[in-house]
């Protein structure tokens, strides 16, 4: 992650560059079961002064205290709120709800729009479009 970020400074680009926020999606972090993401926070948001929101990987409340401690402003959460259908409101209750942001992932099957999760890799079987899921999430 040192790399990353001294050879491909991008969000303190994009921060010089007049974003309003920067967003980091750990990809790989529930495929591996991990997030190696943490140090790349805090680097970030020691040098840059713009809400961060991170996503991926995240499990728990205790996930959710990690990313915050290294300084994101906000987490995104998809995977674990189709999972655990209380998730989003625990977290909302812990840490206000403007801390938590829900990210769906969406992909047309078979002429209807889909909600995936796992970062695309599974099909939850919710409509995006239908009424009669809205109680499955």
């Amino acid at each position: 992650m040192d790399q990353l970020i001294f050879k491909f400074p991008f969000a303190k680009k994009y921060y010089d560059d007049g974003a309003d926020e920067i967003i980091y999606h750990d990809v790989v972090a529930s495929l591996y079961d991990q997030s190696s993401i943490f140090d790349l926070i805090e680097k970030t948001a020691r040098n840059i002064f713009v809400p961060l929101t991170v996503s991926g990987g995240i499990r728990s409340i205790t996930d959710i205290k990690k990313i915050l401690s290294c300084g994101a402003d906000k987490v995104a959460i998809n995977s674990q709120a189709i999972k655990n259908k209380n998730f989003i409101n625990q977290s909302a209750e812990i840490f206000g709800s403007s801390t938590i942001v829900i990210s769906i992932e969406t992909m047309e099957v078979e002429d209807d729009y889909y909600v995936f999760y796992e970062y695309g890799r599974v099909n939850s079987g919710i409509k995006l479009r239908s009424e009669e899921h809205t109680s499955e999430l």
